[in-house]
């Protein structure tokens, strides 16, 4: 039921709060569709992230091959 989650949930900020830099806890529920939308949001942003790196990272290579030549 929604208290046991609440109080769940509770427990786990808790015992996780002594990590530090820990993400957001995203509840989710593959059977009522809890949460699909915020992972949706979060996978998005890593993707673009990753996808910003790798253009950087290949930017630099190009510049480094046409310094050398």
């Amino acid at each position: 039921n929604k208290t046991e989650r609440a109080n769940r949930l509770e427990l786990l900020k808790t015992e996780l709060s002594f990590f530090e830099d820990l993400p957001e806890i995203v509840p989710f529920s593959a059977e009522n569709g809890e949460g699909v939308e915020s992972l949706r949001e979060i996978l998005e942003e890593i993707s673009e992230r990753i996808l910003k790196i790798k253009l950087q990272i290949f930017l630099l290579k190009e510049q480094s091959k046409k310094q050398v030549r």
